[in-house]
């Protein structure tokens, strides 16, 4: 019988990952904007912004300085999962000609939060991150943070792909049903037509089981591998739970409501092995080789 692992000792263990990964940036970085690991799907309802938050959350039990961008450009919520009510929003300093950054609040569990608006119909137009300055605006919140994490809108559309160019890591989320399976490879192949695939790794949520988590991966890794000539590393995977469900009811996030839970233990993971990959990447995206994503397939 495996021993089981508690929440403190995950988030010890997450937190010697952190300091090898800030040693390592201190010592050789050049830049002084953290990394940022953007999540992603090919479409809504695979639990994205969930993954979002879970993923803040866990980095910030290291004691890293977490900074989540809701960058949904037409359903933005993380706010609404962190049961928190915004002073302001993206889509309001945008409005009153403010600096975005003077949305930024602190959510639960000390995770700092810009938060987004819904149907923000600037931003949803090509070239809109741009010429909002929201970018710009992004170097000006850098020295609050030592890690930033991009909830991004769903699909191929291209201000959803705009924040995944600026990602050092992009976590492909998918669920093991055929239609978010195919939707999530539409969207790799776009990524790989844009030159970065290479930083991609596959999150299968809501798996019945690491079998059924291996199989979903397994496909959409072989078809890649076949027609594109390359495919997504495979980060790891989150069962399927209905604490998740009741916690978002709650507007807690899971991470705090059930800290022991199984989903919870599996964010944790995923969380150590999205700075592992950073971390090999010299706390940049830079070239991809995929089997620098393989620590997590045997959780």
């Amino acid at each position: 019988m495996r021993e089981r692992v508690s929440a403190r000792d995950q988030a010890a263990g997450l937190r010697r990952r952190v300091e090898g990964l800030r040693r390592k940036g201190n010592h050789g970085g050049t830049s002084r904007r953290p990394p940022v690991l953007a999540v992603a799907s090919g479409k809504g309802g695979v639990g994205k912004t969930v993954l979002s938050v879970g993923l803040s959350l866990a980095l910030r039990e290291t004691g890293k300085k977490v900074l989540l961008l809701d960058l949904d450009p037409g359903l933005a919520d993380a706010d609404i999962l962190m049961g928190v009510h915004p002073e302001s929003t993206v889509e309001e300093c945008f409005a009153a000609g403010r600096s975005p950054a003077e949305a930024v609040m602190e959510g639960p569990g000390g995770v700092l939060l810009l938060p987004g608006g819904s149907g923000m119909e600037e931003i949803a137009r090509p070239g809109g991150f741009e010429r909002v300055g929201l970018w710009r605006a992004l170097e000006e919140t850098a020295p609050l943070a030592e890690v930033m994490v991009f909830d991004t809108g769903a699909g191929i559309s291209g201000p959803a792909l705009a924040p995944l160019k600026k990602a050092d890591l992009v976590l492909l989320a998918t669920t093991p049903l055929p239609a978010d399976l195919a939707d999530a490879y539409a969207l790799f192949k776009i990524l790989h037509r844009e030159g970065i695939a290479q930083k991609t790794g596959l999150v299968v949520n809501r798996a019945s089981s690491r079998e059924e988590a291996m199989l979903t991966a397994t496909r959409i890794r072989k078809v890649a591998q076949r027609f594109l000539g390359c495919r997504p590393g495979f980060l790891g995977w989150v069962p399927e739970s209905p604490l998740v469900g009741e916690s978002a009811k709650k507007r807690v996030p899971f991470l705090l409501d059930r800290p022991d839970s199984p989903p919870s233990a599996a964010v944790r993971a995923l969380a150590s092995q999205a700075l592992a990959v950073v971390e090999s990447m010299g706390g940049r995206g830079e070239s991809g080789d995929p089997s620098r994503f393989s620590a997590n397939v045997k959780k």
